[in-house]
């Protein structure tokens, strides 16, 4: 049936496929730091960022919206943060105690979400508190990645976002959980 991957039928679409070439692109981005390949692991960096904006215009305008989108957008983001993060890290260029905080954060709401839907609870989408923390975070990397002392604070700034977003990230499932069990107004049984 033409169309059908463009209405969510279909994993194979652009969005998709510029979401997983932001994943492939962690591993060839983390060599190019470990080998200081300084300006090709910006370049490569600021490729996969870009891609995170790409593919989430490509699914709206495109209609390409799809399930397996909406658990690997997020998922490649992870990665690629925390990847680089601990990269970052490891080569003394950023604290530990943001590595330790984001990846804390990042493997309870993981856990949040898979009791979500194993209990057949629908995951929230992503907010608006966790998209400007992963713009402030990654601008902050790719300012360490230079050397420029200013990404210490614009990373320490975005991994105090990114925990924010996280506790209002939890408000909303935690809402959404105690909305769908309550009975509806006015009607018994």
């Amino acid at each position: 049936m033409e169309g059908a991957g463009r209405r969510g039928g279909s994993w194979r679409t652009a969005a998709n496929g510029v979401t997983l070439l932001r994943l492939l692109l962690t591993a060839p981005l983390i060599w190019a730091m470990v080998s200081d390949r300084g300006w090709l692991a910006v370049a490569l960096f600021l490729i996969a960022a870009a891609s995170d904006g790409v593919d989430g215009y490509l699914a709206r305008s495109r209609g390409e919206s799809s399930p397996l989108g909406k658990l690997l957008d997020p998922v490649a983001d992870k990665v690629l943060g925390i990847a680089v993060l601990a990269t970052l890290t490891l080569h003394g260029r950023l604290p530990s105690w943001m590595f330790w905080a984001l990846a804390a954060k990042e493997a309870l709401q993981l856990l949040g979400g898979l009791i979500l839907l194993a209990a057949g609870r629908p995951v929230p989408a992503a907010r608006l508190s966790g998209k400007a923390a992963t713009v402030v975070l990654f601008t902050g990397f790719a300012l360490a990645m230079v050397g420029w002392p200013l990404g210490t604070w614009v990373t320490g700034a975005g991994v105090l976002l990114s925990l924010g977003a996280g506790v209002d990230y939890a408000f909303v499932a935690a809402k959404g959980v105690r909305s769908r069990s309550k009975p509806a107004a006015g009607r018994e049984g």
